[in-house]
């Protein structure tokens, strides 16, 4: 999987990941968290800590969204291969000590659902979507339940792109 062998298909991924970065940020000025290191002094990260929110892990968010969408495109044998990268590249930021595991698991969540809502937009599909609290902040926000984004009609442009990328993968 390279830019010469499947340019349609890293393309898709790269809008995928724009898209994400663009949510991520919005997600992080809205909740503003900070960082282990300001509730703990004794927290020394082994990495330079963001200035911005911790909530949710922007890494964790674009490597679920990466990793659903790969897994979305290539098939679940793919998916079992990626997931566990994208939960050690979430793992690895608590261990650096720049972020809870909660924000982990909110960027999870987030990526998860930026990649499948990026794939049904990509086939025209529609998609129904459990929301579950993570840490309370979604029941607070009284965002639980079921969401249904319904199929919409796709334009041209997509269609096509999503022929590009089907001819990529031998589909």
């Amino acid at each position: 999987l390279g830019p010469v062998t499947h340019p349609w298909t890293m393309g898709f991924l790269a809008a995928v990941h724009e898209l994400t970065v663009r949510v991520t940020i919005r997600v992080k000025a809205i909740h503003d968290m900070t960082r282990p290191l300001d509730f703990a002094p004794e927290v020394v990260p082994v990495i330079q800590t963001p200035a911005h929110s911790a909530f949710p892990s922007g890494h964790a968010t674009e490597s679920h969204a990466l990793a659903e969408t790969l897994g979305a495109l290539y098939g679940p044998r793919t998916g079992a291969l990626i997931d566990p990268i994208a939960e050690r590249i979430a793992l690895n930021r608590v261990v650096a000590g720049v972020h809870f595991p909660v924000d982990g698991e909110a960027g999870r969540a987030l990526g998860r659902l930026l990649g499948r809502i990026a794939v049904a937009r990509l086939n025209g599909e529609a998609l129904s979507v459990q929301l579950t609290p993570v840490a309370g902040s979604c029941r607070a926000a009284g965002a639980e339940g079921t969401v249904t984004l319904p199929a919409a009609p796709r334009p041209a442009v997509l269609e096509w792109i999503a022929g590009r990328i089907a001819e990529e993968l031998g589909a």
